[in-house]
């Protein structure tokens, strides 16, 4: 019995959890297709890709139950950016683990040598195949991931997983991901704020017109991440929700 992943319910679910989700970001998590060249149609930028890291490892027990293999047997391990080449920004962040005894020589050498994109790589050298879907998720971007997009940490980040199948196997795993605040078709504001520890109150003897004064240190974590858009309704919820509705009509 096959399973197919249902993509379109799975994205609506998803979109109960982060917001609404544009049209483009909902193509890049749910096309069977070259994501490199959709990117391409999106930014109307070629785009470059760049390897982050790349080994060979043992697979460990959920990549050998991802690639239908054994437990150590030896995967490649490559971690890459789809960037626009004209301005440099990253796009795209992918993960992919690949089973070695399943690459002919030149597959395995463009994979293991060369910033191509996988899917160039399957065109060039004729590799018929399909993508299957397997997981759409969010979470909150770490310290790389924020380094990495430019981006504050916590933010909301959308990925996806899926296996390009060869011949009835799996041939790689990929896991792709990206900001939720890219790709939107509304424009987005985004607050990072710190927290502060309050040390002392000192006394100003009232002479700046004030009568006392604080010593704090702002600290980068733990903080709050608020993003806001444009809405043509305005709604409030909560305790006090008409006094609040009313002050937010005036301004």
């Amino acid at each position: 019995m096959t399973f197919v992943f249902p993509v379109a319910q799975e994205i609506a679910k998803l979109e109960r959890i982060v917001g609404r989700l544009s049209p483009v970001q909902k193509m890049l998590l749910g096309t069977d297709g070259s994501v490199t060249s959709l990117l391409e149609v999106i930014t109307g930028s070629p785009v470059g890709i760049e390897t982050l890291e790349q080994r060979v490892v043992p697979a460990t027990d959920d990549v050998a139950r991802e690639l239908d293999i054994d437990v150590g047997e030896d995967v490649n391990y490559r971690v890459v950016r789809l960037k626009n080449a004209r301005t440099g920004e990253t796009l795209i962040h992918a993960v992919s683990y690949t089973p070695l005894k399943r690459l002919e020589p030149g597959f395995k050498n463009d994979l293991m040598r060369a910033d191509i994109p996988i899917g160039q790589i399957l065109h060039k050298h004729r590799i018929e195949s399909r993508r299957d879907i397997t997981q759409t998720e969010c979470e909150q971007a770490d310290d790389r991931m924020s380094q990495l997009f430019n981006i504050f940490p916590k933010e909301l980040m959308l990925s996806r997983r899926y296996k390009i199948i060869r011949k009835g196997e799996p041939l790689i795993a990929i896991r792709e991901t990206f900001p939720y605040n890219m790709f939107q078709d509304t424009r987005r504001v985004i607050i990072e704020t710190p927290a502060r520890i309050h040390m002392t109150l000192t006394d100003l003897c009232g002479e700046a017109g004030r009568v006392d004064g604080g010593v704090g240190i702002a600290l980068d974590k733990p903080n709050i991440v608020v993003e806001g858009e444009i809405d043509r309704d305005l709604s409030v919820e909560g305790e006090q929700s008409e006094r609040a509705l009313e002050a937010a009509k005036r301004v």
